[in-house]
């Protein structure tokens, strides 16, 4: 049971780690730009916010989660806000995009911290991972059952991002300028994207519940 408990937590890693999201592209887009390095700082950034979450969900965690839901409109707009500025200066990067460095002040720390927030300030998160664990049979049993399904998960999406990493890291060494600045500025438009659909969506939702 324990061992079943641990699969399923790999496994949900793997589906929750799948680069479809704004901190993902990221990550993928400063491992082709910085090597295997960046790429795992960004990663474990990322993993630090679905640990996060996966705490919230798992251990039901009620007051966190009513108290993201309550505020999930102010979070979704500083999210939008985030992705565009991020969106923007990646679309307009040559190679690195350093605004983690700059604002941070280093740029391990500023790899990490600008993985985390772009992923802990989607709201969709906390649904993503709900649906997940359901689909996985995850939230049951006891605490001991819960931190062993927590460790899995965290291990999946460890080697997930060792395996993705090292390969793109492997073959990106041997891409040009020029195609590096082709991917920049397509993970810069969909990441600016992605934050003007938050914004629109605050806007609408503000519309509709003050204006009417």
């Amino acid at each position: 049971m324990y061992l079943l408990a641990i699969l399923k937590g790999i496994f949900a890693g793997f589906l929750i780690s799948l680069p479809t999201g704004p901190a993902a592209f990221l990550t993928i887009k400063r491992t082709i730009s910085s090597g295997f390095k960046t790429g795992m700082v960004s990663a474990l950034g990322c993993m630090a916010s679905d640990m996060a979450y996966g705490s919230v969900v798992i251990f039901g965690l009620s007051s966190i989660a009513l108290f993201m839901l309550h505020w999930q409109q102010h979070i979704r707009f500083a999210g939008g806000i985030l992705l565009l500025y991020v969106g923007i200066t990646t679309y307009h990067s040559i190679k690195r995009q350093d605004w983690g460095k700059k604002i941070l002040g280093n740029k391990n720390f500023g790899d990490f911290a600008s993985a985390f927030f772009l992923t802990v300030t989607n709201p969709i998160q906390i649904l993503t991972f709900a649906i997940v664990f359901g689909s996985v049979g995850a939230i049951s049993g006891s605490h001991l059952m819960s931190s062993l399904f927590i460790g899995g998960l965290l291990f999946g999406a460890l080697l997930w991002w060792i395996i993705t990493n090292a390969f793109i890291s492997k073959y990106a060494r041997h891409w040009s300028e020029h195609t590096q600045t082709i991917i920049n500025k397509i993970a810069g438009a969909v990441i600016s994207i992605t934050g003007v659909v938050a914004l629109v969506s605050v806007i609408c939702y503000f519309i509709n519940t003050h204006w009417r």
